[in-house]
């Protein structure tokens, strides 16, 4: 097990401080997995643009949050991680007071780069527990190394 995943871990079971941003927002951790993390979030009233829709800008970070801990799950003791790109396609709105589920899994792993792809859903309500695409994001996350990090590691080939 990681470093990074046991964080992660201990923030979903609250041994570990929670983030601003999921204070703010009001999500929490529900799977916390090697390479891929998934959040849950009850949107509200005052997540609303001017068109009374959940604004764009709470999706993209949901989805920067999920794939950043889950990027955060591949890495080891002294290395770190930010945002460099991030890209969304917004395919339909998200009414307040709609439960979202958002999943960021690590497509690749390298020296000093990774890959994430995130995905932003919501139960379908006749179709059981599949989830309807809302936004496809694929950022590329580099993570900083200190003095004593390796970033590359034998055999890695990445997450698939």
């Amino acid at each position: 097990m990681t470093a990074g995943l046991e964080l992660v871990r201990a923030v979903q079971a609250g041994s570990a401080p929670v983030p601003g941003i999921a204070r703010l927002l009001g999500f929490t951790l529900d799977s916390v997995e090697p390479g891929q993390v998934v959040a849950v979030l009850a949107t509200r009233d005052d997540m609303t643009n001017p068109m009374g829709t959940v604004h764009g800008g709470v999706a993209a970070t949901l989805l920067d949050t999920v794939m950043g801990c889950a990027v955060h799950t591949a890495l080891d003791e002294g290395e770190s991680y930010t945002t460099t790109d991030l890209q969304v396609r917004y395919v339909r709105p998200v009414i307040p007071g709609t439960t979202l589920t958002a999943t960021g899994t690590v497509t690749h792993r390298g020296r000093r780069l990774a890959t994430g792809e995130g995905r932003l859903g919501r139960p379908r309500p006749t179709r059981g527990p599949r989830h309807h695409q809302l936004h496809d994001l694929r950022p590329w996350v580099t993570r900083g190394r200190s003095s004593s990090a390796r970033l590359d590691r034998p055999g890695f080939k990445g997450y698939h």
